[in-house]
């Protein structure tokens, strides 16, 4: 009986630590869901400025017209798989790769500058115009390319992008020096071929693989200061032997107006180049310069046959008028002379009359505003006058002497009556 009693104390006991086993379980449990209710992250999300850029990006090259735009401007980038686009990081996520290759983008390609996190760029085998946009501080860039476009312009610096390995820049419409790359060291593929650039270039960078790198055809000269490093790395005897030496012509303008584009061109010995000049709203082409020689025919200056690199400068001047004031009898007008104003400008003129005189009437083929004796002329947009008369002011009349004597007279006899009045009163 008592061993019957001890083992059923024994099971039962047995049965509660099973069940005090199983309750600090499910309290573990259910603490370790908690703990991860509130350590799980949130979304991970693109900053706004980096999702701005690249919808900057869109609207420029004409997203609604590429070949495949899947989810872009749907959501965030990283979250809602923007086509092409590749992130890092969380819980803020950063654009890191943009491939675009291919996909028809068009117009010009804005700044990757706010996407700081980049380290692979492909917009290669697209229709994109203008010049390439900076690259300045992007230090995570790896590769980058834009081979087969219409970019114009200079080449971008590269020399601060450390640890860039592949650039293909060929196939496109550049012109100008190739840039220093002779310190980058991590350069291994370095691809300009196709274009129009023009002088020596620059030592080849030490990481440059062998049969990697093109450099012709182009408007390149030869010798450059490592022509047996650059023969290696474009897999060449001789690097330049598919290039044809040529000659920068650059145009620059002063304040005032604009060279339409391109303002550089690149050209074979012997032939000539013609740049547009564009005036602003209400300015002249005033002087054209530079080294080139040339002659200005209407707005567009046409240079001499180029045998060097030469350079093309032009001023404008602003568009003047001539206001000329005038004053009639009885006053004058400050200024006085003739005046030069530039066109679209205003100029203030004040009327002063002589003593005994005001102002008329204030005239002007200039259009313009009167507050009191002062006249605002314009805005001026021909030559035009500004005309002021005078009026005589009233003036009282002086008696003469007899009319004097009356008066005199009559105040004596005033007085004299008043006198007796006034000695009748007392009597």
């Amino acid at each position: 009986m008592q061993y019957a009693l001890a083992h059923s104390m024994d099971i039962e006991l047995t049965r509660e630590g099973v069940l005090m086993t199983r309750f600090r379980w499910l309290i573990a449990a259910l603490a370790a869901i908690s703990l991860a209710s509130f350590t799980v992250p949130a979304s991970a999300t693109v900053p706004p400025v980096e999702r701005a850029a690249l919808v900057e990006i869109y609207n420029s090259t004409g997203g609604p017209a590429w070949t495949n735009s899947n989810n872009w401007l749907t959501g965030d980038p990283c979250e809602d798989a923007w086509l092409g686009v590749v992130c890092v990081g969380g819980p803020e996520h950063h654009v890191s790769e943009l491939h675009l290759s291919n996909n028809a983008l068009t117009g010009t390609l804005t700044s990757f500058t706010a996407l700081t996190s980049l380290q692979r760029v492909n917009v290669s085998y697209n229709s994109l115009t203008g010049p390439m946009p900076s690259l300045t501080g992007l230090t995570a860039l790896v590769g980058f390319w834009a081979n087969d476009n219409q970019f114009t312009g200079y080449l971008p610096e590269l020399s601060g992008l450390t640890s860039l390995e592949f650039f293909y820049a060929s196939a496109n419409q550049f012109v100008g020096p190739i840039p220093d790359i002779s310190g980058m060291t991590s350069l291994k593929d370095f691809r300009v071929s196709t274009n129009k650039l023009t002088g020596i270039p620059p030592a080849a960078p030490t990481g440059l693989i062998p049969g990697g790198s093109s450099l012709c055809p182009n408007y390149l000269h030869a010798p450059s200061p490592t022509d047996t490093e650059w023969s290696t790395a474009t897999s060449e005897l001789d690097w330049s032997r598919w290039c044809t030496p040529g000659f920068l012509a650059a145009a620059s303008a002063g304040t005032g107006g604009s060279i339409d584009a391109p303002a550089a061109v690149a050209l074979l010995a012997g032939e000539t180049a013609s740049f547009t000049l564009v005036p602003d709203a209400n300015y002249l082409i005033d002087t054209t310069g530079g080294t080139c020689g040339g002659t200005l025919t209407g707005n567009v200056f046409t240079t001499d046959p180029v045998q060097q690199d030469c350079t093309v400068t032009v001023t404008f001047r602003a568009v003047t008028y001539l206001v000329t004031p005038s004053a009639g009898p009885g006053g004058s007008i400050t200024p006085p002379t003739p005046q030069s104003v530039t066109a679209g400008e205003t100029m203030v003129f004040t009327a002063m009359p002589n003593i005994s005189y005001a102002v008329d009437t204030l005239l002007s083929t200039c259009g313009g505003s009167r507050v009191g004796n002062q006249f605002t002329a314009g805005p001026v947009t021909a030559d035009c006058t500004v005309t002021v008369t005078f009026k005589a002011l009233p003036v009282m009349p002086v008696p003469s002497l007899g009319e004097w004597a009356l008066l005199l007279t009559g105040l004596l006899a005033a007085g004299l009556g008043a006198l007796r009045l006034r000695k009748r009163a007392t009597a």
